[in-house]
């Protein structure tokens, strides 16, 4: 579904991936790892077209979307998950919601609201609060669910256990599964290695803008991982 050859991004003269190399088959998760400032959130903006890259392909079910516009990404299925959360605080849940199913169609945009809150009844009664008042757990489930809405066929995923609690997190991971299992192919940039290569059939490790390592989760708990993130 996802193939990238040799990307490199820069920020001015920076550049802050280099050659970087990866591919996500249909219906996969895969797992993105690394410290801080390995490159993860570059890539995925890259693939979204956020950042522009100067060398290298992106090829998105076989049509290549280097440096396409951000809107003609989505257009194609791919949605991301940025760090942060990113709510509208004074909108409800659902108005949240309905925003990120702006490109449906009306009809189309009901339906997969309501498919959506019948799978998280928790969602289905917080529906008419504002989202700024919720938890920080209540609100990165309404960030995926909103990330839902535009039925995606790819999803990238930006940290979404950043700054939650351990229930929280449990109620993220337990949430990515059941979407996942739902057919959905993911991306997940995560710190948390543990738990995203529980959730990931297999992973990628960044450091320094590079893929340090690569392989099927065994492999990647068995490696040292703990000398890539603290290098």
């Amino acid at each position: 579904m996802l193939d990238i050859a040799q990307l490199s991004v820069s920020y001015g003269k920076i550049e802050v991936l280099h050659d970087v190399s990866m591919h996500i088959a249909h219906n996969e998760c895969v797992a993105l790892l690394g410290p801080n400032n390995a490159g993860k959130t570059t890539l995925l903006r890259a693939i979204s077209g956020l950042v522009p890259a100067h060398s290298g392909s992106i090829r998105f079910a076989d049509a290549d979307i280097r440096n396409q516009r951000s809107d003609q990404i989505v257009a194609q299925g791919i949605i991301q998950i940025p760090e942060g959360r990113h709510i509208f605080a004074g909108l409800s849940v659902e108005e949240n919601l309905l925003v990120g199913g702006a490109r449906l169609k009306p009809r189309a945009r009901r339906r997969q609201l309501d498919k959506l809150l019948d799978a998280l009844p928790l969602l289905a009664e917080l529906r008419a609060r504002r989202a700024g008042t919720l938890s920080g757990g209540q609100q990165q489930l309404v960030v995926i669910c909103r990330a839902l809405m535009a039925e995606p066929r790819l999803l990238l995923i930006d940290e979404p256990t950043l700054g939650l609690s351990p229930v929280a997190i449990d109620d993220v991971f337990t949430t990515l599964r059941n979407v996942h299992g739902a057919g959905t192919t993911i991306l997940l940039s995560e710190q948390n290695a543990e738990l995203s290569l529980e959730l990931c059939s297999r992973g990628y490790v960044m450091a320094g803008g590079r893929i340090v390592l690569e392989g099927d989760s065994a492999q990647l708990k068995a490696a040292a991982l703990g000398e890539v993130y603290l290098t």
